[in-house]
């Protein structure tokens, strides 16, 4: 087919909204494996669930708010007829009736009980007595129970029991020990960053003055977590990078030089996906630690050629000028060697588009802009920062030996 995914998501949307169906639209996740899922989870906690249905109900009022918010529903809606009988304890206490012994009635009638077992060859088969079927879900059946009083006087169970007819919950969850209902949704065109922050934007109106929690569960924490993930290891990576280039040029200042140029791909990435519309993924993570690499190594290339230099006698900005020639070949070489490499990724519309695209965007436009501002950037900071390590030098290193 030539329409890609989302194409085919809003016409099935317009569907829904045209004949009035309850559709709910659910994209291919771009890993093998990952699961379908609705993108936006998020769960109201506590323990008094009238009190949680409200909540629910004011979170879809805030995710109606933005329209690109689509399919929002919650788990409290599948709903069950059901005979709830209450024992009038009043009528129980005049009665001189148990209302143990009611319930024990009431369960061996409902539930299977087991009275005995017959062997049968080489298996033993349980005995088991229970009410017919038919008679469980007819309350004037269920109403002529005969149960005794502490007496032994015979009595129907209604004298002491209510009945009525209700929809409840079909069933009732729990996230992290607490009863929960969860509120569930899609996105069109609009990141899950922009929804979460919505929600928590408004969680004091949803949340109210009552004793309810909240958590977001699904893709939204999945992003959490990875961007947690990302910052640690980007973190570490900035750590050993300059341990390595301190040791290497043993010097505390010069590897600044090349960690300061690094971000300069960060804002050539975030221009990337802001002009073609895409949003910031694990792919494009990927990518931003790719480009820390490529753009380090370039910035490796200026520094070390000009810092030889210096050492050999010529002024900084002669060494610089030096290293610049000496050197732009191979940053322009491999620069696009790597940009025309991610261009098929980025152009192609084949299996994995909304996977590799934004990655190759990513690169090709952080390798752009981080190229142009470190042959501006590295030379502006290299004078400044050898002057100052030579001064610094003064004080941890020994004159040598003649």
């Amino acid at each position: 087919r030539k329409e890609r995914q989302k194409t085919i998501i809003s016409e099935y949307r317009t569907l829904l909204k045209d004949n009035d169906l309850n559709i709910k639209v659910l994209e291919i996740p771009k890993i093998d494996g990952a699961g379908i899922d609705d993108p936006v989870q998020f769960l109201v906690l506590g323990d008094d669930l009238n009190k949680i249905k409200e909540a629910t109900l004011r979170v879809k009022q805030v995710l109606l708010q933005n329209k690109a918010i689509v399919d929002i529903d919650d788990d409290s809606n599948a709903k069950k007829a059901e005979v709830a009988l209450f024992i009038n304890q009043e009528k129980a206490k005049l009665l001189n009736v148990n209302p143990y012994y009611i319930a024990e009635i009431l369960k061996y009638s409902f539930n299977n009980l087991i009275i005995g077992s017959m062997d049968r060859a080489n298996s033993k088969d349980d005995i088991v007595i229970s009410l017919d079927p038919k008679f469980k879900q007819d309350i004037d059946s269920l109403k002529k129970i005969h149960i005794k009083n502490n007496q032994g006087v015979d009595l129907d169970l209604s004298s002491v029991v209510d009945f009525l007819y209700k929809e409840d919950i079909k069933s009732i969850h729990h996230y992290n020990k607490n009863r929960s209902i969860k509120t569930t949704a899609g996105v069109n065109n609009i990141s899950l960053g922009e929804v979460q922050n919505l929600i928590l934007k408004n969680i004091d109106f949803i949340l109210g003055k009552n004793n309810l929690n909240y958590a977001f569960s699904g893709f939204i924490n999945l992003l959490g977590e990875t961007i947690d993930g990302f910052i640690f290891a980007i973190t570490l990576g900035f750590i050993l990078i300059y341990l390595v280039l301190a040791a290497l040029y043993e010097s505390l200042i010069l590897p600044l030089i090349i960690m300061i140029t690094m971000p300069l791909a960060f804002g050539g990435a975030c221009l990337g996906l802001f002009i073609t519309g895409h949003n910031f993924s694990l792919f494009v993570l990927i990518a931003i630690i790719l480009l820390f690499g490529m753009v380090g190594k370039n910035a490796i290339l200026l520094v070390d050629l000009a810092n030889k230099k210096c050492h050999e006698g010529l002024d900084p900005d002669e060494a610089l000028i030096f290293a610049g020639k000496s050197r732009l070949r191979a940053i322009l070489m491999t620069t696009f060697a790597m940009i025309f490499a991610m261009l098929p990724l980025a152009l192609f519309k084949g299996s994995g588009y909304e996977a590799n695209s934004p990655m190759a965007i990513s690169v090709i436009f952080g390798l752009i802009s981080s190229t142009l501002l470190t042959l501006l950037v590295v030379p502006v900071f290299f004078k400044t920062c050898f002057n100052l390590d030579l001064k610094i030098r003064k004080i941890y290193e020994r004159k040598k030996l003649l």
